[in-house]
């Protein structure tokens, strides 16, 4: 939408510049400090929000703000011989004239301060500023992230046990696996990992399906939904 209010702007502009001077272009840029195109720069330097309201579309519903795109009008170029400064002048002032006629368009005629042609790195020069009034969509709050413990767990349930080896040795330090949920044995072969909670009529057939690392191998077991409370992990030994 911006880019279109831009485009309809710029080809008035031409228009108008052209039916004053057809020698004389529009050029989109910031006015230059020396050496440059000589014609008629056009230059967005703001977008200003009025202190109002946004109003609801009536086709989409959608939020929209009125804005106005604060446009510099200026000479492009200071360098440029008599004559083209004259065409140039004459194009300056019917885009001011037409401008104040616009039924769209709002012309001010504060002039840039020197700050602001310094910032733009060029001498002061004959420029107006031109607003052309636009509709943006409205930005929408974005939903807070539901961060409560209890939404966090629902439908959660814990798997405990140990692990340990052939010998019924604890095995420290081991890494056990479900799904992306991972947790060590602590000195003990001991464990405990947040997993899915199973209904009680599928409870006597369900299984948990974890993968144990350690010593640098890895093993799977399967631990029955019933066992869940207190499991134990047979790691085999190596040799075996």
């Amino acid at each position: 939408m911006l880019n279109q209010v831009e485009q309809e702007l710029l080809d008035w502009a031409q228009q108008v510049v052209t039916d004053a001077a057809s020698s004389v272009a529009v050029i989109r840029q910031r006015p230059a400090a020396g050496d440059g195109n000589p014609g008629i720069s056009l230059y967005m330097q703001a977008l200003l929000r009025p202190a109002q309201q946004p109003s609801a579309h009536l086709a989409t519903r959608e939020q929209l703000m009125h804005c106005n795109l604060s446009y510099l009008v200026a000479l492009a170029s200071p360098d440029a011989d008599s004559i083209v400064r004259e065409a140039e002048l004459g194009a300056l002032q019917q885009l001011l004239l037409m401008g104040m006629q616009h039924p769209v368009y709002e012309v001010r005629l504060d002039p840039p301060t020197v700050d602001v042609w310094q910032a733009y790195g060029a001498v002061p020069r004959p420029a107006f500023s031109l607003l052309a009034p636009c509709l943006l969509r409205e930005p929408q709050p974005v939903p807070p992230l539901v961060t409560s413990l209890q939404m966090a767990v629902k439908g959660s349930a814990r798997l405990r046990g140990r692990v340990v080896d052939s010998e019924e040795r604890p095995i420290p330090g081991a890494l056990v696996e479900f799904q992306q949920t991972k947790t060590r044995t602590d000195s003990r072969g001991r464990f405990a990992l947040t997993v899915p909670h199973v209904d009680a009529a599928s409870e006597s057939e369900a299984t948990y399906e974890v993968a144990v690392s350690a010593r640098r191998r890895t093993a799977r077991a399967t631990v029955a939904v019933a066992d869940a409370s207190n499991c134990l992990i047979n790691f085999p030994n190596e040799e075996e």
